[in-house]
């Protein structure tokens, strides 16, 4: 939740299940977060929850769709928690938030979930 102003009321700004609540609460605590490097740009950091960053191709299906209209979340089950475009960062992208060539999406899901992404993505090894 985030507020706009202190005597705002909270807007909801993403959504997690109980199983990434709690490890994303883990992280986010420092308790017992004992970050696994599975590659350059992975973490794994409980379970089978992992931390992924994709960067978006100039031919990524993504490019010009908003978050809602990619249907990340209900095709794959992957969380998009961040993107990072160029210097700035945007945490909780909203639902209306477009996607641009280069941008970097940071993501939380199971191992099985990232694959689907990735296999969106194109990024399938």
């Amino acid at each position: 939740f985030k507020k706009e102003h202190a005597e705002a009321d909270a807007d909801r700004i993403v959504e997690l299940s109980e199983s990434e609540a709690e490890a994303f609460g883990s992280l986010l605590e420092d308790v017992h977060f004992q970050p696994a490097e599975m590659d350059m740009s992975s973490t794994m950091i409980g379970g089978d929850t992992v931390i992924e960053w994709y960067t978006l191709a100039d031919d990524s299906p993504l490019v010009d769709s908003t978050l809602e209209a990619s249907n990340i979340r209900d095709d794959t089950g992957v969380t998009v928690i961040a993107v990072e475009r160029g210097p700035d960062a945007y945490p909780s992208p909203r639902p209306e938030f477009t996607f641009e060539a280069g941008d970097t999406l940071v993501t939380i899901g199971r191992s099985d979930e990232q694959a689907d992404l990735e296999s969106r993505l194109g990024k399938a090894d």
